[in-house]
């Protein structure tokens, strides 16, 4: 899991917002250190309909965001890309997003639930609205 920490390494990285939020998708999969197939499919489902990217550069996209996440030093990294860049509401979007991953197994691990209120810090998210995007991704997912 990476750390929370800021870096005194300055890398020559040019995250998009997107490759970020990909990398926070993953990460939430691995925070209970089971990444399944069912949370696979929910970060799939989110890279199409939240992000909008082709159907037919999900598996691109997946890898190259796997690839710098196993490079980054910690989550201010990508966080400080989304809030330069996206608004409340898309971030706000990302969290609920987050959540579905979390809840697939229907299970929060401490894990999820410790990485998942970083995540909540970082993106300046207030509780009210962390616990909304919460709630309507168990609602989103009960009713599937």
């Amino acid at each position: 899991m990476l750390l929370v920490e800021d870096s005194d390494m300055k890398r020559d990285r040019t995250w998009s917002p997107s490759s970020a939020a990909t990398a926070l998708l993953i990460e939430t999969a691995r925070a209970d250190d089971h990444f399944d197939e069912s949370e696979l499919a929910q970060i799939e489902q989110t890279l199409v309909n939240v992000l909008n990217i082709d159907a037919s550069h999900i598996k691109q996209t997946l890898e190259s965001a796997q690839q710098e996440l196993d490079q980054a030093t910690c989550l201010h990294e990508l966080t400080s890309i989304i809030n330069n860049n996206w608004d409340f509401k898309a971030k706000v979007n990302l969290i609920e997003a987050m959540w579905k991953v979390v809840l697939t197994d229907q299970h929060i691990n401490p894990n999820e639930h410790h990485l998942m209120r970083k995540i909540k810090g970082l993106l300046h998210i207030p509780q009210s609205e962390y616990i909304a995007a919460k709630l309507r991704a168990r609602d989103s997912l009960e009713s599937e």
